[in-house]
């Protein structure tokens, strides 16, 4: 029990963050209780619906007959948002594992070209052209140094 104190038919129960208003005048022996994130299984929601309809309708059970059905109506709909919530997870995982798998494929596509490139090559053509490429290299670098050297002073000088 949270607190206890007389009760207002129409006034707020405050309590624990949360804040309920209660109609109508409670009989003697009514009680409340209130959960946060309570479960119910679905067979025992279908079990607590045949029950409230097996109960015959009187004066005094017909208030608590309509309470275990909206109950049962709102434990359907928590359910149903729950299996939503749960099918919205596993897609969202579900994309995700195909994006990686589609990344590794392209990597696996990508490395065995690059290995077919590497096991073909021709190693002596290869040789040939690192050295050609050195070469070309280094008369480019002694152009360079030998224009960079010139000056309009030098060449009248000469």
């Amino acid at each position: 029990m949270v607190a206890s104190g007389s009760f207002t038919a129409g006034s707020d129960l405050v309590f624990g963050g949360m804040d309920i208003r209660i109609n109508g005048t409670p009989n003697a022996g009514d009680n409340f209780d209130v959960q946060t994130n309570a479960t119910t299984s679905m067979f025992s929601t279908i079990q607590g619906l045949i029950t409230a309809l097996q109960t015959a309708p009187t004066a005094t059970t017909n208030a608590q007959i309509l309470q275990q059905v909206e109950n049962v109506i709102a434990n359907i709909g928590g359910a149903q948002t729950s299996a939503l919530t749960a099918q919205a997870a596993l897609g969202s995982s579900l994309s995700e594992i195909q994006s990686v798998q589609t990344q590794v494929t392209n990597l696996s596509s990508t490395a065995q070209a690059e290995l077919a490139n590497v096991q073909s090559a021709n190693l002596p053509e290869v040789m040939a052209n690192y050295s050609e490429s050195v070469t070309a290299l280094q008369a480019a670098q002694l152009a360079f140094a030998k224009v960079q050297g010139l000056s309009l002073f030098n060449y009248i000088h000469s």
